[in-house]
């Protein structure tokens, strides 16, 4: 309609240079697409606005700072939606690791093994302590016999003191040997 002839769609004012909607293209996020398109896609869905359509009545161009001002709105609408699936896969990812953790740490917890009647000794072997009801516990994914528990199952490579479990053997190690490199140390 040449009532709209040199007005912009999306403004309202008179532009001199102005482009056609349906004709011209924008350079947006390194890439030309035609306006109608960039428009369409920054239309909010929910709005009761008339959608553009070549044969209505309304004006049919455009003016150049509406278009730079588009461009903005559909790179942020693009950042938007990258960003938000970028989310959803950090958050499944991260309630599948709780849930793995939770399904872990009710698998490795295992019952503990008793031993009816343990006695404490210097190095001596005076007894300096009897205790009848001493519960050894085991590190997640550790395999080690009921006899290996009963005799001390690891030994420190740099001195003769036995631990029951790799993890005490390792804070032995990082305590009293410091110094020099660990070595895995295997069940005697």
């Amino acid at each position: 309609m040449e009532i709209f002839e040199n007005i912009c769609r999306t403004c309202g004012n008179d532009c001199l240079e102005a482009l056609n909607i349906y004709e011209d293209s924008a350079m947006v996020l390194d890439k030309k697409l035609p306006i109608s398109d960039i428009i369409s896609a920054c239309l909010p869905a929910n709005a009761a606005l008339t959608a553009l359509n070549k044969d209505d009545d309304y004006p049919k161009q455009i003016c150049r700072i509406c278009v730079k001002k588009l461009a903005i709105i559909y790179e942020f609408n693009n950042k938007w939606l990258t960003a938000n699936n970028e989310f959803n896969v950090a958050l499944k990812f991260e309630q599948r690791r709780k849930r793995g953790r939770q399904s872990q740490t009710s698998v490795s917890a295992m019952d503990p093994l008793p031993l009816a009647s343990y006695t404490v000794v210097d190095e001596n072997d005076q007894p300096l302590a009897k205790a009848d009801n001493i519960v050894f516990k085991f590190e997640p994914n550790e395999s080690v016999e009921l006899e290996d528990v009963k005799s001390g199952g690891y030994m420190c490579s740099f001195c003769d003191e036995r631990y029951h479990t790799l993890a005490a053997c390792q804070k032995h190690h990082k305590v009293k040997h410091r110094h020099l490199p660990f070595t895995w140390p295997s069940p005697s």
